[in-house]
């Protein structure tokens, strides 16, 4: 970890666990644990590089997919330090096995202390964020980053927020070619009761620049994200919905003869949650994501469907 994102932590830290009467003002934490089966494939065309180094399509599609399970467990707890000052901590853990195709194997550890200031009628946030990501049971990505956030909330519960972050992200070293350093910025506008029978509404768009840290043009890109999703209850189960779009342009391309790559992703989410207890819910999810690439090697499409359990307390 950087010296300033671990000099951070240390005195989030230090301020969450220092003073006594800290302790006596702070909020009830809240956990909760998921376990979940799914299953989840992936087909992309077949293709070919040709000794002059142009990819050639071959008839046919190339699929993989398998059943997994997964684990995870979150975490998060605010601290009041006086008026208008607050200290947060959340932290997130998941792990998923796919024991017939590893490729899907994924395990993410994340960290976050955050600040916050009430200004007015909104909140000022400054977080530093620590994330360690694995693929395939191997170590891929650690990322370290800091943000700053703005949250508007209003009377009912809706809210408008704004949020920059930049990241450091640093791969082992048969991967350090990746390594970059990405800027984003976001903007989410989230009601409640917006509309008859729809509980809540939300609206996203998301802006971010990676830059690859040894100026491979390839690998550095431009990405923008526009996503939507509504909730509403029925028949005792809360019902979800979610469509998204995202666009990526890269600086160059690594082949002869094609495009600049340039990716088009649309998705859709499907969700449906029954409580079974006041701690207790069971939830169904199906999602689908659609990519067509200017490089015909990265066209996919990728599906999951899932049921989980998920405990809180």
């Amino acid at each position: 970890m950087s010296r300033i994102c671990l000099a951070g932590c240390i005195v989030s830290l230090s301020l969450l666990t220092g003073s006594e009467a800290l302790a006596n003002e702070m909020s009830a934490a809240q956990f909760s644990a998921e376990v979940g089966v799914g299953y989840e494939a992936q087909t992309s065309p077949l293709v070919r590089l040709s000794p002059q180094g142009e990819l050639l399509n071959i008839d046919g599609l190339q699929r993989l997919g398998g059943s997994h399970i997964r684990a995870g467990i979150q975490g998060f707890s605010n601290w009041q330090l006086s008026p208008g000052w607050s200290v947060s901590l959340a932290g997130d853990a998941s792990q998923k096995r796919a024991p017939g195709a590893s490729d899907f194997d994924f395990g993410m550890v994340s960290v976050q202390p955050a600040v916050h200031l009430t200004l007015g009628t909104g909140s000022l946030g400054w977080g530093l964020g620590l994330q360690q990501l694995a693929v395939s049971g191997r170590s891929f990505r650690e990322v370290r980053s800091t943000q700053v956030d703005w949250t508007l909330p209003s009377a009912d519960g809706s809210f408008f927020s704004v949020a920059a972050d930049v990241g450091d992200n640093r791969h082992p070293n048969e991967f350090s070619d990746l390594d970059s350093v990405s800027t984003s910025l976001s903007l989410q506008r989230h009601w409640v009761k917006p509309l008859p029978g729809v509980d809540a509404l939300d609206m996203s768009v998301y802006f971010a620049r990676e830059r690859n840290g040894q100026d491979f043009a390839e690998l550095s890109h431009r990405s923008q994200m526009l996503s939507t999703s509504m909730q509403w209850r029925w028949q005792d189960i809360t019902w979800s919905a979610g469509v998204n779009f995202q666009r990526v342009e890269f600086d160059a391309t690594a082949f002869a003869a094609e495009l600049v790559r340039v990716d088009r992703a649309l998705g859709i989410e499907l969700g449906a949650e029954l409580e079974l207890s006041t701690k207790h819910t069971l939830r169904f999810e199906f999602s689908e994501v659609r990519n067509a690439s200017t490089i015909a090697l990265y066209d996919n499409t990728y599906q999951q469907i899932a049921i989980k359990m998920r405990t809180a307390w």
